[in-house]
């Protein structure tokens, strides 16, 4: 029994190791080329892992039943989220309507638009996971664990979403002419969460700020609209 018990903490403790190692790396990467999106440290320490975990024959649930002591860091991150609020509450007093109805109108729009392409391919079983998507991944977690939608859904969802955002958002506010550091930080917290706002961070401090506060405000929204609108419709 012992034996089990230290070879089970071992195990946790080295794949924890694993995890942290390869997010360090990527973000070293990330900050090396420049935040360019593709070296995002999300995306590479994913790739790493995966790859790491087969080669090692290591099973999926194996690697989330040893890290779970992560899944507790969620609620001190959601809470962390007012902090952007703070900062910028000044703005926010005197744009208040504006910025809400900016960001309301990006959530809606990203639900949406998954909504109606799953429709669009009959892929009926995963419109849940379309409704909480627009919310940064630690509020779409929380919310799809008690809607009973997979967290595996709302992991690849989020982080596909925020990816396509980082890497698409800026050149897309380019060409319609979105030059504004407020309107696009706005833009790019509200579709692409964390992954929009250090794409924003790379523009400037401001622009990232804005995106912050975004996401933050989108994460509220969603986790509170999304269960009303299943208690609802159930």
């Amino acid at each position: 029994m012992l034996h089990f018990l230290v070879h089970l903490v071992n195990e946790s403790l080295f794949l924890l190791f694993i995890t942290f190692a390869t997010y360090s790396f990527g973000l070293f990467l990330y900050r090396k080329f420049n935040f360019t999106p593709i070296f995002h440290p999300v995306l590479v320490s994913s790739v790493l892992l995966y790859a790491f975990l087969q080669v090692a024959h290591v099973p999926i649930a194996t690697y989330v039943k040893a890290t779970n002591i992560l899944v507790l860091l969620l609620p001190p991150v959601i809470v962390a989220l007012a902090l952007p609020i703070y900062e910028n509450r000044l703005f926010l007093k005197r744009n208040l309507f504006i910025v809400i109805t900016s960001i309301v109108a990006g959530s809606v729009t990203t639900a949406a638009t998954g909504i109606g392409l799953c429709y669009l391919f009959g892929l009926n079983a995963y419109i849940k996971a379309m409704f909480v998507k627009a919310a940064t991944t630690p509020i779409a977690l929380s919310i799809g664990v008690q809607l009973g939608i997979s967290m595996d859904l709302i992991i690849v969802y989020t982080v596909f979403c925020g990816f396509i955002g980082a890497v698409l958002g800026l050149p897309m506010l380019r060409m319609l002419r979105l030059h504004t550091k407020v309107g696009s930080g706005l833009a790019l917290g509200t579709c692409s969460h964390a992954f929009g706002t250090m794409s924003a961070l790379a523009e400037s401090k401001k622009m990232a700020g804005f995106a912050a506060t975004a996401f933050a405000l989108n994460g509220f929204f969603v986790a509170v609209v999304v269960p009303l609108l299943f208690m609802a419709f159930s």
